[in-house]
């Protein structure tokens, strides 16, 4: 059950369990579109995820059941952009497992990111996901100030 879960930044030794869930997107999408557009191998995936962790290049936040099952992830990166008065901070990716779906479990990865994005000098961060977008309108953006969902998780 999703109450039981919890949130945890993500470090290179979750880079497997986060990769597995990675694999499940991209063989969400490839249904989906019934085209064969990437080639996803979880050894190279996991290794990479790691390096990424390691080297900072990656934020991620990983929910996990109170049993250990990895259920949703959030990744963040950052950037910058005159628009967004200086760093912006990006969210590549926030996937849910499928049978999480729909019960509001992405709106505390999109709190934690905004904190976490807040607490580095972010005050935006830009989703680069349609899904997220529909949580956070318009224009893809997220104020970390403004944003009441991120107000109500801190």
């Amino acid at each position: 059950m999703i109450a039981h879960s919890r949130i945890h930044p993500a470090g290179p030794a979750d880079a497997h369990d986060i990769s597995f869930l990675v694999g499940g997107l991209l063989h969400e999408i490839t249904n989906t579109a019934r085209v064969q557009a990437f080639h996803f191998y979880l050894d190279e995936t996991t290794v990479r995820l790691g390096e990424f962790l390691q080297q900072t290049r990656y934020f991620t936040f990983l929910a996990r059941e109170n049993e250990g099952r990895a259920l949703r992830f959030i990744t963040l990166c950052k950037s910058y952009a005159l628009y967004a008065e200086g760093r912006l901070g990006i969210l590549p990716k926030l996937y849910v497992h499928p049978e999480y779906r729909s019960r509001h479990s992405g709106h505390r990865l999109l709190a934690q990111g905004t904190i976490f994005g807040a607490a580095r000098g972010c005050k935006h961060l830009r989703s680069l996901r349609r899904r997220c977008r529909n949580l956070i309108k318009p224009w893809c953006f997220i104020n970390v100030k403004t944003w009441p969902l991120a107000a109500a998780a801190s």
